[in-house]
């Protein structure tokens, strides 16, 4: 399954251009970061693997500070922070 993703809003923020570029870093790191399968920088709109429905509280993970945890570990570790 795939997910593609638009940037409409805050275009001058360049959200578009940072999370290409974050999604092709982790790519190259991580295997728990959505692949990036392609990008149309014209349209500003991307695709990337489909990885599961956003937490809510009806399914939210019992571990999840952990899990939220071990994520920003890695990331720092990495200098993303």
């Amino acid at each position: 399954k795939y997910i593609m993703k638009k940037i409409i809003k805050y275009v001058k923020y360049d959200i578009y251009q940072r999370e290409v570029h974050l999604l092709s870093l982790l790519n190259k790191h991580v295997d728990w970061c959505p692949k990036l399968i392609s990008k149309n920088d014209e349209k500003l709109e991307f695709i990337m693997e489909y990885c599961g429905n956003i937490i809510s509280n009806t399914n939210i993970p019992i571990d999840f500070n952990k899990q939220l945890q071990k994520l920003l570990n890695r990331l720092q570790k990495m200098q993303f922070s």
